[in-house]
């Protein structure tokens, strides 16, 4: 199952000429790559996924042959990498001018950049202090839990879910012979389980690889907070929580009274 999608992802205050500058500077950039790496083997990317909240844009390849594909997703992997590290971009000049297109987002009020792939991902940022070790992905075995929004019917190994805390796009990548797990998850709430990313400035999930587990969650029942029963049990006679409270009260009142 070829690896044939890449993903850009803005944060921070996403104008839309930051948005149409960003995904200029990305067709230019993959265009770029492809006529290295393919030669004369045509390739087409198309749009697989925007998710607007978010800012992130997913672009699927299609070519005769899978590997080209692969081996240009691979590469823009690369260039993010090199970016994040601030070492040469080893591809041609064409590419080089628009991966440093992307990253002079940074001074137009886009506060990250990230470059993913199903490879692993980049980070760039402009809030790192100079000279400091660039910002990663901070990694941690766990769980998430969102409603699945996109789900194509199409060979991948990418799903994204929208988690249930902050409402925004997690991106994760299923194994090999994980697909049937996903059957019938569509816009379903689910709980992801595995290696989950978590980007550097906020501690907000990004994304999940090494997926272990899949569950489909029930969704609750309407109204079923209203059977909700507190954990303690008041024992006969005992004083109602109303009736501490303002005991304490009462006390905090009389030693002020006294201080006073």
């Amino acid at each position: 199952m070829p690896n044939d999608t890449l993903t850009l992802a803005l944060d921070g205050e996403v104008t839309l000429a930051n948005f149409a500058g960003g995904m200029r500077h990305l067709q230019e950039l993959i265009e770029a790559l492809s006529r290295q790496i393919a030669g004369d083997i045509e390739v087409e990317w198309t749009v697989d996924e925007l998710q607007a909240s978010s800012a992130i844009t997913t672009i699927r390849g299609t070519s005769s042959q899978a590997d080209v594909v692969e081996r240009v997703v691979m590469a823009y992997g690369e260039v993010g990498r090199a970016l994040e590290h601030n070492q040469p971009i080893p591809y041609g000049d064409e590419a080089r001018k628009h991966a440093h297109g992307l990253a002079g987002l940074l001074d137009a009020g886009i506060t990250s950049v990230r470059f993913e792939t199903a490879f692993g991902e980049a980070v760039l940022a402009n809030w790192v202090v100079a000279g400091a070790a660039p910002p990663k992905i901070i990694y941690a075995y766990g769980a998430v839990k969102g409603t699945v929004e996109t789900l194509t019917k199409r060979r991948g190994l990418r799903f994204t879910l929208y988690d249930q805390i902050f409402d925004k796009a997690i991106s994760c990548y299923l194994g090999e012979d994980q697909e049937d797990q996903m059957r019938d998850a569509w816009d379903r709430r689910v709980l992801v389980a595995g290696k989950v990313g978590l980007e550097p400035s906020h501690g907000r999930a990004v994304v999940v690889r090494e997926i272990t587990r899949i569950e489909i969650l029930n969704d609750p029942e309407l109204g079923s907070y209203r059977r909700a029963r507190g954990v303690w049990q008041r024992s006969a006679g005992a004083d109602l929580p109303e009736e501490v409270i303002r005991r304490l009260r009462d006390a905090d009142s009389a030693d002020t009274d006294l201080l006073g």
